[in-house]
């Protein structure tokens, strides 16, 4: 019986995933085979052809991904983005192949200035961020505009990464600091 209800909600997840891909490739964008997405998972603008996709991608219920009309998202194959993260895209945002986001994690590539005589609002400063293949991103951790994570690298829950993570490495804190190399 249980193995019939995961059936289920595996044929369920591919069921979305096949309409979310074809919304994405009827704007122009890019998507691989067997995407599985959870309910709650939105757009925040229409799709456009800088959203790709590779295949066999998993993103968890409630990922909001907000890619403006410019950016550049591109998601590895096999990677996961799990529950409630949001991937904000005004330039561009990269994660590898095999990586996984844990949840409630926040991706984005631009912040706002704050300089007076001018509204923050208007002062919006981005820079790429690229996250490699093979990394594990945990719960709640922030990336920030041009950061960098190697491939292989581990981010500690709760981490605020701020800059270049080396490849291997395992980081953790606010900003997050590489702590050992992975053995």
């Amino acid at each position: 019986m249980v193995r019939v209800v995961h059936g289920l909600y595996k044929a369920m997840r591919r069921l979305r995933g096949w309409w979310f891909a074809v919304w994405i490739r009827a704007w122009g964008g890019r998507v691989g085979r067997s995407l599985e997405i959870e309910r709650g998972v939105r757009l925040r603008w229409a799709p456009n052809s800088g959203i790709q996709i590779g295949s066999d991608v998993y993103l968890g219920n409630g990922v909001i991904i907000d890619v403006h009309r410019t950016g550049l998202l591109s998601i590895g194959d096999r990677a996961k983005v799990m529950h409630y993260t949001i991937i904000a895209v005004s330039d561009s945002v990269e994660i590898g192949e095999d990586s996984q986001i844990a949840e409630s994690s926040s991706i984005r590539d631009s912040d706002h200035g704050m300089a007076l005589g001018a509204p923050m609002r208007d002062q919006l400063l981005s820079a790429p961020v690229t996250i490699g293949s093979d990394v594990w991103v945990g719960r709640g951790v922030c990336v920030t505009r041009g950061s960098a994570v190697g491939d292989g690298a581990v981010i500690g829950a709760n981490s605020v990464v701020r800059g270049v993570i080396p490849a291997r490495s395992v980081a953790v804190g606010a900003p997050a600091v590489v702590k050992r190399a992975r053995s």
